[in-house]
């Protein structure tokens, strides 16, 4: 679904990704790990468009993505979730997934959100409430179901557990197994929390100053002490 071939971007001097290589499957998640500065953030932004990449390749069903604009890449079908939850806080909850959908001009607008409230119940009867008013993991129901509603073949979901109560942790990331197993979504996963992501991952690409160091089925590198030790922290 998504194939990442020797991609390499730089800020300035400084070279943040160096030839990663990493596949995510129909219908599977694969985390991407590893400590703060290891490049996984930079992953995900280049992928969609708002970091330049220097080398390497990226496609989306066969389809070459790598350095086109961010509008381009979203309507190629691919969804990018920032880290921080990033909604529009001044729109209500249901001009933000309206929004979601502006590059999909196909999309029945009125069934995506009525499928984005039956996937995130607290949302609907906010509807027409201002996004500031969202608590935290409201918030990260809203990022994601904007992002949704554009029907995204590929998902890239950065640190969905930041600052959140594990409960609500642990329903986000249920969800997002349930969307892969009955919607044939690809999620590539940013997750500080490893052992929170390795729960529903399928597979996992370890990064450390840039560079993949690990890449290997998810329930083997949880269960790989040393390498959690060396490389996750716990």
């Amino acid at each position: 679904m998504l194939v990442i071939e020797k991609l390499s971007a730089s800020y300035g001097p400084v070279k943040a990704l160096k030839e990663v290589s990493l596949k995510v499957d129909r219908a599977k998640i694969t985390a991407v790990l590893g400590a703060n500065g290891a490049g996984k953030t930079t992953l995900l932004r280049t992928l969609s468009g708002l970091v330049k990449a220097t080398n390497g390749n990226v496609s989306v069903d066969g389809n070459e993505i790598v350095n086109k604009s961010p509008e381009d890449i979203a309507r190629c079908g691919v969804a990018h979730v920032p880290e921080g939850r990033g909604v529009v806080q001044e729109m209500t909850i249901e001009e933000n997934l309206r929004l979601g959908a502006v590059w999909k001009r196909d999309v029945d607008v009125k069934s995506k959100i009525k499928w984005v409230y039956e996937l995130f119940p607290p949302l609907e009867p906010r509807a027409q409430k201002a996004a500031f008013t969202l608590s935290g993991g409201e918030r990260q129901m809203l990022a994601i179901g904007r992002a949704l509603m554009a029907e995204p073949r590929t998902l890239l979901l950065d640190e969905p557990s930041l600052g959140l109560a594990p409960l609500v942790t642990s329903n986000i990331m249920a969800l997002l197994r349930r969307l892969c197993d009955e919607q044939g979504l690809s999620v590539l996963l940013v997750e500080q929390n490893a052992r929170s992501a390795l729960s529903v991952a399928d597979d996992a690409v370890v990064l450390s100053l840039g560079e993949v160091v690990v890449a290997d089925d998810a329930k083997k590198v949880m269960s790989d002490s040393n390498l959690r030790h060396h490389y996750l922290g716990f």
